[in-house]
């Protein structure tokens, strides 16, 4: 070295870095006022310093905090990282540093020879942190965009907030990197720079063009410490386009495109009928042709007698009905082709086919010389699949007869949905056949594990007919409900699942800052959850705020849970309406894949959240307390307990305390907590300022921004202003208490109160000495 050395520092890897009054290192020339020893050989750290290095330090990153202007920089402190020297927040000016340290969270402090706080500078800094809604989102952390549609888009607006205290700088515009990039865009840029406690927003959009999962990185550069850059990987699930599925049904055998079915030997010139149910089993509108016809050979001996409806959308049905009408003896045969837009099943093609017989004894019941046989129920089934029925959902029921009938009426079924009496199917069709169906609509209140006919004796005529082909009456009775050939099997009836009422784990009282609070919405039947669904509460604000879902998915309890906040001020903590439970772009369904219904019992009523009093906002931790000096005769307010029990220490010439402990005068937010707080709960806060006069030896509080603002302008020489003492409510709220302002024109002294007989003493006994000046601000006792 050819100079002094003041100050000496080792990396992580074992370098050594010295600082000092040179301007050659081991004969590096260029190596001004800091240099780096590997081991062996002295270099350079970029272009040096342009003055005198007498203080060093890394921080926990590995960054070097130097004090002097490195690379060009004008301020007092630069940081190297490794290949740049930048300045470090506003540092400003300071004579001399002598020494660098850093706290866990890599905020830098200096000391030296200005004596501004103690000769100790902390320097101002920004820190970034990236939102989502509520939700921080830590440097590296991930956001998903979940399961999309190729082709589709979906935005997420993302909130970079400065919780620091200097200004928060990015490189604008931000780009996308990674694997996946082009499948994602910064649709909104950020704004920079950000003030301190203010915040900028930019908005992503996932576009995915094929199908599979993707992912990208939001690399955000800034001035943060050691948040530089500060990284979001942001990733998704792009799903097929949604598309129909056609499938075609007799009863529950599935008949695939191209199959066939056989109507078996039918006697020259009877009739009979088949139902075939046309269903999409896919997840986009199935749409069909209305008016089928029939193609082949011997279409003529077959006709369409009810046509589809269009379109079928996803889960649902349609059904069609073939009459096979033979006119001649012999095999017939024809096709059905069903135009639609299935993709890989346009047309969808059904062959048909039957035989045309002579009359047939086990067709007519008619022997010569012997009692003709009746025709009876062989069995019942039902269209519907095994599982749930959901309300509105249409169930075909079909009777099994041993022998051809007509019907004429409306007979009907009477069915046990689980209710005090039975309900009722109609009758459908199937005259002319050996099957006759019936149809029935599942309605609320219907809730039972196996769906049965009422009895035995269900099939009832209802003032209409059902015969053989002789005319005569048939025999009605059906199986024995449970047994076999009856209708009952794992075919369930229930009402779509509704809120019954919303509870809370907080107990009655008063609830802190920072206190997690988990609200229980509990369902009649389970319920499964995609997303991020809301429940919006009210907690005193102009508009709600929000707890997020927990957990509970799958069953018949969903838990959402919010954190009190600064600024919520609300004696019974509520949801914010009926329809306070949001989706909030997710899904709340039964197990059938239906939306349930999410309405809540109205605030205040049975099944509610209110009914005890919990009270959101008020952190009965952070007390403001007030003492009295006898020998100035004057009031103080304070929240520091150090400041409190530093004036309580000092005593007089005659060993007597000056200052008195008047014990807590009301609670007020602490600065702390308005900085955590977001900007619409900032809103519910005003700042209360302390000023100090060396002249009057007192202090002076204020909420009067006009007040602050005249007193900085121009009595700056007898009221100098310490900041912020303390956050009270901006507006009044049940249970506050008003804080009376007196002045003493004689004392030159403000008196603030919460006390009535206090006050009421004042102006009733002193009021030639104090001055009622009205109501200062509101606080909580």
């Amino acid at each position: 070295m050819n100079g002094w050395v003041y100050a000496l520092a080792f990396d992580s890897d074992g370098n050594l870095y010295a600082g000092g009054r040179f301007t050659n290192a081991g004969g590096v020339a260029d190596a001004d006022y800091i240099a780096k020893l590997d081991g062996s050989d002295w270099s350079a750290v970029g272009k040096g310093m342009d003055n005198s290095v007498t203080a060093l330090a890394f921080d926990s990153a590995g960054n070097l905090y130097a004090n002097g202007a490195g690379g060009g920089s004008t301020s007092i402190i630069t940081k190297w990282d490794g290949s740049a020297w930048s300045a470090v927040g506003n540092s400003g000016t300071f004579p001399m540093v002598y020494v660098l340290a850093f706290d866990s969270d890599s905020n830098p402090y200096m000391g030296g020879t200005l004596p501004l706080d103690g000769y100790i500078v902390k320097l101002t800094a920004p820190e970034m942190n990236l939102k989502l809604g509520a939700t921080n989102i830590t440097d590296g952390g991930t956001h998903n965009f979940g399961g999309k549609t190729v082709n589709t888009d979906a935005n997420a607006v993302f909130t970079i907030e400065n919780t620091g205290d200097a200004d928060l700088t990015m490189a604008t515009p931000l780009t996308l990197g990674g694997t996946d990039a082009d499948q994602f865009s910064i649709q909104t840029q950020p704004t920079s720079p950000v003030a301190v406690g203010d915040t900028t927003t930019f908005t992503v959009r996932f576009s995915p063009t094929s199908v599979g999962a993707k992912s990208a990185t939001v690399s955000i550069d800034n001035n943060d410490n050691d948040e530089n850059p500060y990284n979001l990987i942001v990733t998704g699930k792009s799903t097929p386009v949604p598309a129909p599925e056609m499938n075609l049904k007799l009863d529950a055998a599935n008949i695939t495109d191209g199959g066939t079915h056989d109507f078996g030997g039918k006697t020259v010139n009877t009739d009979a009928n088949t139902v075939f149910t046309i269903e999409n089993t896919g997840d986009a509108d199935l749409t069909v042709a209305t008016s089928l016809t029939l193609g082949g050979t011997d279409a003529d001996q077959f006709s369409i007698q009810t046509q589809p409806t269009s379109p079928v959308t996803a889960g649902d049905t349609t059904t069609f009905t073939v009459r096979f009408s033979p006119t001649s003896v012999g095999a017939k045969s024809a096709t059905v082709s069903i135009d639609n837009n299935d993709n890989d099943e346009n047309p969808y093609n059904l062959n048909i086919q039957g035989t045309g017989t002579v009359l047939n004894i086990q067709e007519t019941g008619t022997v010569t010389g012997s009692p003709a046989p009746v025709a009876t129920v062989m069995y019942v089934t039902s269209t519907a699949a095994d599982g749930t029925l959901s309300i509105g959902t249409a169930v075909t029921l079909t009777v099994h007869f041993s022998y051809l009938v007509w019907v004429k009426g409306m007979p009907s079924l009477a069915l046990n949905t689980g209710g005090p009496v039975p309900e009722y199917a109609y009758y459908n069709g199937g005259s002319g056949t050996k099957i006759i169906t019936f149809e029935y609509t599942v309605a609320s209140g219907d809730d039972i594990t196996e769906l049965d006919y009422w009895s035995q004796w269900a099939l009832e005529l209802n003032g209409g007919q059902i015969q053989d082909n002789l005319g005569d009456d048939v025999i009605l009775d059906l199986p024995a409900p449970g047994t076999a050939g009856s209708l009952s099997g794992d075919i369930a009836l229930s009402l779509d699942p509704e809120v019954m009422y919303v509870t809370s784990t907080a107990s009655d009282g008063t609830l802190s800052i920072g206190t997690a609070v988990t609200f229980t919405v509990h369902f009649s039947d389970s319920v499964s959850v995609k997303g991020t669904p809301l429940l919006a509460l009210n907690t005193g604000g102009p508009v709600p705020v929000y707890a997020y879902y927990n957990g509970g998915s799958g069953t018949d309890t969903l838990t959402f849970q919010y954190t009190i906040a600064a600024g919520d001020m609300v004696t019974n903590l509520e949801y914010w309406s009926s329809s306070a439970l949001e989706l909030n772009g997710g899904q709340i369904q039964n197990n059938l894949g239906d939306d349930v219904i999410l309405t809540l019992p109205a605030p205040g009523t049975p099944g509610s959240l209110s009914g005890g009093v919990i009270t959101a906002g008020l952190d009965t931790d952070y007390p403001v307390f007030r003492l009295y000096c006898h020998v100035t005769k004057k009031h103080h307010f304070t929240m520091d307990e150090n400041e409190k029990n530093t004036l309580i220490a000092l005593t007089d010439a005659d060993g007597a305390a000056v200052w008195r402990d008047e014990g807590i005068a009301w609670h007020a937010f602490r600065q702390n907590q308005y900085k955590a707080a977001s900007r619409q709960q900032k809103t519910t806060l005003q700042a209360v300022h302390r000023f100090y006069s060396e002249t009057l030896q007192t202090h002076l509080f204020t909420v009067d921004e006009n007040e602050k603002e005249h007193l900085i302008a121009n009595a700056a020489d007898v009221w100098r202003y310490e900041d912020v003492a303390f956050y009270v409510p901006a507006d009044y709220q049940d249970g506050m208490l008003p804080v009376y302002r007196f002045y003493s024109e004689a004392l030159k002294v403000h008196l603030f109160t919460v006390d009535e007989n206090e006050k009421n003493t004042l102006v009733e006994t002193a009021g030639d000495v104090w001055r009622f000046e009205g109501v200062a601000y509101y606080v909580y006792p």
